[in-house]
């Protein structure tokens, strides 16, 4: 009696892999076919090896790997039976699961690459097994264990690079208007670079940072949207994964955001905490009190006077 009952619960259960797996290949399918996914490159490799675990999140694992001997961050994240994966429009909206809005957001972020430095080049993306795998150029320093060995000045320094690079990334006009939308140290590493200064110009304001051997570089889109990208309006968001859990339908998504340049400064800091520095909290907690929390700028911070008589200094 006990072997009759595990075999219908084993015939329950195979019952319902096999059509979840049936719905991945259609959703699989589905992607594949997707205009805006047409025109990410795909990566077709012979051999992973060495594969290295680097951090692994709800939504998947990074790894370190050789892809065809060449070394890697290869971001491996299961392609789930809850879709869809993809809601899109004739108007190029693409409102996707967070794996799917990875690839996307990195392949238009990607294109930064021929004007800055502080950009993870993207090579492409693959499915295996069901897996979708994004491979990125291989940068290896973590800000959340460089920051601590860094003197008041260098943090400093590094948090107003952070800034610099949020701006330059996404809420620059004649490239990219969007939000990280979970800008925080856990989502920056550093490159290594040997040019000595950084010049940016914000509005009416040009700023030069010197650079000590590290810029910050912004990852994990997961939950990144983009509403303009190189002169054109888009719209590419993930789908609210809490209604998704729900079976809920996410009206949301054909939604066009505003873009609001306070959105990631505001994360940023909250993200920060104690960790910022006595100069930055300062002249923070002064902006907070004259425009409000959900009001400042990076062009207000670098146009403070504290950030202007650190910088003089250089």
């Amino acid at each position: 009696m006990e072997n009759i009952s595990y075999y219908y619960k084993y015939i329950k259960y195979k019952s319902k892999y096999n059509q979840q797996k049936k719905i991945i290949q259609n959703n699989i399918s589905e992607l594949k076919n997707n205009e805006v996914i047409k025109k990410i490159n795909i990566l077709n490799y012979k051999l992973l090896k060495k594969k290295e675990l680097l951090g692994e999140g709800r939504n998947g694992a990074v790894y370190k790997c050789l892809v065809d001997q060449k070394l890697m961050i290869v971001k491996e994240q299961k392609l789930h039976s809850d879709g869809p994966y993809i809601a899109d429009s004739p108007k190029e909206i693409v409102c996707s699961v967070t794996g799917i809005n990875e690839l996307v957001i990195s392949h238009y972020i990607s294109k930064l690459s021929k004007y800055y430095d502080h950009i993870q080049k993207f090579y492409g993306y693959n499915i295996h097994n069901n897996n979708l795998l994004i491979f990125k150029e291989y940068i290896y320093h973590k800000f959340t264990t460089k920051y601590d060995i860094f003197t008041d000045y260098e943090k400093s320094l590094i948090i107003l690079h952070c800034l610099l690079t949020l701006h330059e990334t996404f809420q620059n006009e004649q490239y990219i208007l969007g939000h990280h939308n979970d800008f925080r140290p856990n989502n920056i590493i550093f490159k290594e670079v040997k040019y000595k200064e950084r010049t940016c110009i914000i509005e009416d304001i040009t700023i030069r940072l010197p650079v000590k051997k590290y810029i910050p570089v912004l990852i994990d889109f997961g939950s990144t949207e983009l509403i303009k990208c190189f002169g054109k309006s888009i719209n590419i968001k993930r789908f609210n994964w809490r209604l998704l859990l729900k079976n809920k339908k996410d009206d949301s998504c054909f939604n066009v955001s505003k873009f609001n340049p306070c959105i990631d400064v505001q994360r940023f800091f909250y993200k920060l905490g104690k960790d910022s520095t006595l100069l930055i909290s300062n002249t923070y907690n002064d902006l907070v009190e004259k425009y409000g929390e959900n009001k400042v700028t990076v062009k207000h911070i670098f146009s403070h006077p504290n950030i202007k008589s650190f910088l003089s200094q250089f």
